[in-house]
């Protein structure tokens, strides 16, 4: 029962810790733009982290905990800063 226990909340984690979006946006070339495409999508309570590949164009965004974001808010937030979404993978 202990085993089963342990590895009953392992899964668990493990399964909710690669729960990310993946978005692809175009004319996102330097780190001063990653920055403001991060700060963007930052100010949406939703957000919790991100990760930005300026060589890619990816943006890894993960959220809070039992929260969920819409694909127009991410593109709303991408816009403000200047850029566009070429694809959002969930």
């Amino acid at each position: 029962m202990k085993r089963w226990l342990i590895l009953s909340v392992f899964w668990s984690t493990a399964v909710f810790a690669d729960d990310k979006i993946i978005v692809l946006v175009e004319g996102m070339t330097c780190p001063a733009c990653a920055g403001k495409v991060e700060h963007e999508l930052k100010s949406n309570t939703e957000v919790k982290k991100t990760k930005i590949d300026i060589a890619s164009g990816t943006i890894q965004i993960y959220l809070e905990d039992e929260k969920d974001i819409g694909d127009d808010k991410i593109r709303n937030a991408i816009s403000k800063a200047g850029y566009s979404v070429k694809e959002i993978k969930r």
